[in-house]
């Protein structure tokens, strides 16, 4: 059974907005569209899986602020719409996560991720929590890429759907 916990950046990405994700080329975008709409399939249980969230809502509220309630114009905004419909589904799995100042108790106590930025702690939180062994998808965000290692060593999987992208990413800041 697939699982996953979509990073809003894939989500952004899917809605084809180089204004927001000029890094993600046309095959990255493409990779993005396609994973959402296997994610949409199993919000309305076309196919099996399951997508993981947290039961506060944080997760829901970043997506919130990326994307449109309505579904629409892009594939992300879609995903988002069905989240909402479907968030209570029997394809969804809801997870407690313990705020503790600016982390997690789930997030690993673990030094090589102290500089992992703390707004992407709710997905590693969430992804630990849950009883699905979920995939984070990951488009574009280099904090993903750069803590790839670190966060499997925490049994943390990591689904990077542009990787060329994120490399391309990391040899343009290193010159």
């Amino acid at each position: 059974m697939n699982a996953y916990v979509v990073e809003t950046n894939v989500a952004i990405v899917a809605n084809n907005r180089p204004d927001k994700t000029p890094q993600a080329d046309p095959k990255c975008i493409l990779a993005c569209i396609r994973k959402l709409c296997e994610c949409i399939n199993i919000l309305k249980g076309k196919s099996d899986g399951k997508l993981v969230f947290d039961d506060g809502g944080e997760i829901q509220r970043e997506y919130a602020a990326h994307l449109s309630r309505s579904g629409q114009p892009g594939v992300g905004d879609e995903f988002f719409f069905e989240v909402i419909q479907q968030e209570y589904g029997q394809h969804c799995e809801r997870v407690s996560i313990t705020p503790t100042g600016d982390s997690y108790e789930e997030f690993p106590d673990d030094g090589a991720l102290a500089g992992f930025d703390r707004s992407d702690r709710k997905f590693v939180a969430a992804a630990l929590a849950s009883q699905t062994n979920p995939s984070i998808l990951n488009a574009v965000d280099s904090d993903w890429y750069h803590y790839q290692s670190a966060l499997e060593t925490a049994t943390v999987r990591i689904e990077q759907l542009c990787p060329e992208s994120l490399k391309k990413n990391a040899q343009d800041k290193r010159t």
